[in-house]
Parts: structure tokens; sequence; C-alpha cells
């Protein structure tokens, strides 16, 4: 479905098979010399057909198309090398535009999770890195993209886009601000009815830190409307920070009260006692994926936890967490 937002902005419904996302939003903004095109889906071809029919029916011309990626998730870059032509540039920050070229190789994906092996899930890990789409969907070949700094301007028609570096989510996503028109792309940053999946696999990264602070830096702009990459548009951008900043302190609890249980729990075991907005009869129902999801979602808020020095790390080969 292709549906005009705002003046000269577009977005285009992207299928994604077999996700509880259900779809991608992609935006095109379009200008007299040059347009842009925001995220592009799935390497598949449900995702293929969309995205090309949905340009058809703007009726732009992708020779004056530029890209930009909001960040390395093959559901936002996985058809990025289909758009590969001289004089075409594809934006992204540098941190997850090298990501997106690196993991393409099965070996260095895997080395990416370096880590997880430590986290007490019970089975190979190869048959979550088997399964997981953002491997089997990501692009075909190495992409030479233009890296965009935080506070950096892309001057489309009248529109000015200001790139907002908003690590949480991945180390290297961005936003995209539109000051005079008080505009926010958010790709995954900011949802409405979703709460974006902030994972970690090591101690050495405190995404759902960098997580909190970015929510704030957004929270400190002027914004009248919300075009986030999946589901609905929205207007309410404060209050929806509001609500992912409490529905993360709450987790944080619930994490804390699972450890007063027990001492010296797995990331997965805690994940398995966490409630999760999905549909299942017990934890073992939840498909490969999803548990893998949610164990690095738990990871996060124990790495978050232990940096506030508010629980501890044992001493052994795994990842086990209880209260101080």
């Amino acid at each position: 479905m292709v549906e005009e937002i705002y003046q000269n902005i577009w977005k285009i419904e992207i299928p994604l098979p077999k996700s509880p996302l259900k779809f991608l939003n992609a935006y095109v903004i379009t200008g007299d010399e040059r347009n842009l095109l925001i995220d592009t889906g799935f390497n598949r071809q449900e995702c293929r057909n969309a995205l090309s029919q949905g340009l058809e029916e703007i009726g732009i011309s992708m020779d004056k198309t530029d890209i930009f990626i909001t960040h390395l998730h093959s559901d936002h870059s996985g058809l990025v090398s289909d758009f590969i032509k001289k004089g075409r540039r594809v934006y992204c920050s540098k941190k997850d535009a090298l990501d997106i070229n690196i993991l393409r190789d099965f070996n260095s994906w895997k080395n990416k999770f370096t880590g997880a092996e430590k986290l007490g899930f019970p089975e190979n890990l190869d048959e979550y890195f088997d399964r997981h789409p953002g491997f089997k969907f990501n692009n075909t070949y190495d992409v030479e993209f233009t890296y965009v700094e935080d506070e950096e301007i892309i001057q489309i028609g009248e529109y000015a886009l200001q790139c907002v570096s908003t690590p949480g989510h991945t180390q290297g996503i961005m936003c995209l601000y539109e000051k005079k028109h008080r505009l926010l792309f958010s790709g995954d940053h900011i949802l409405e009815r979703i709460t974006p999946n902030i994972s970690v696999w090591s101690m050495e990264n405190n995404a759902l830190g960098d997580y909190m602070n970015s929510l704030e830096k957004i929270k400190k702009l002027n914004v009248d409307k919300v075009f986030p990459s999946h589901r609905k548009l929205f207007d309410h951008c404060h209050r929806r920070i509001d609500e992912l900043m409490d529905h993360h302190h709450e987790r944080l609890i619930e994490v804390e009260e699972i450890l007063s249980k027990k001492s010296l729990q797995s990331p997965y075991e805690v994940a398995s006692q966490m409630k999760w907005d999905i549909k299942f009869t017990n934890w073992d129902d939840l498909p490969h994926v999803q548990r893998w999801f949610a164990t690095g979602e738990a990871m996060a808020h124990l790495v978050y936890l232990y940096n506030q020095k508010k629980i501890s790390l044992s001493d052994n080969k795994y990842y086990e967490f209880s209260n101080c």
C-alpha cells in the first residue's frame, strides 16, 4: 500500500512475512533534484515486489533517488544491494554500515554474538543462527556507503533532514529530524505500540543505558508527527517516550524480583520468567527466534542493573547474576 502522508512524503508498506512486525514502513521524500528512500525491507521477493511497485506508483526515477538506512537490521537494509549504482548515495552511520557489509558472512554473523553462549541457552546456538531472519534475509553484495554523522543535514527538496544518533536498538541507529516541519523519522528507536527490542550479548555493551539516554535526547526536540518504521504513525512523541521509559523501569523491577527468588540465574533463566507480549502457553513453546530476542533483552536489563551496582555477577565462566 502506498500513501502520501505529508506534502511530498510517501509511505510504502513492505510486507515482512512470518514476522510479528508484519510490515516495514519505507518512506520516500521527493524533491526537484533528488529523492530519498528511507529503508528497504528484507532481501526476499515479497519485499522486492512491494518496494518496486510502490516506487512505480509514486512515479519517481531511482536514477534521481538516494537511500537512507536507519540501521543495520535486515528488515531495513536487506534490499540495499539492489540499488547499488554509480552516482547514487546510500547514507548510513559508519558503525552500522560497516556491520551491514561484514555480517553477510556467516562466521562474522556468529562472531558478532560472541558471549551469547554464556547466556545459558540449553540448545546448540547454531539452531538460533540458522533460523535468524537477520542473516537469512540480509543484503547480497558489499555496499559503498556514504557515512553520516550526528547533526549532519541531508537536504531533499524543501526538507532539511537532520541525522540524529540514537544508539540503543543498535549501536549505530539514526533518526531523521526535520526541524521546520517538526517531523521525526524514528526508525525502530520509537514505535507507537511496540517496545523496540534492546538486546546485548556481553557485559561490554550497556545498550539499555544508551537507549534511555537516546530517548532523553529525542525528548528535547519539538516533534509534531512521528513516522516510525513499523505500524501506525503518531503525534504523541513525548508521551510515547515517557511510556517507553516507564516500561523499562518496570522491567528492571521485574528482573530484580526474579533474582530475589533465586540467586545465580542466567539471562536465559531470567527471560523465561519475564512477561512477554506474545501469545504462548509456556516458555518452551516460544519459537527459537523469539527466545533469542527475549534472552538478549533480559541480558540488556541485567547489564544495566549491574552497571547501576544493583546486582552482582558471578565469577563462573557463564553469565549468572544475583541480587547484591
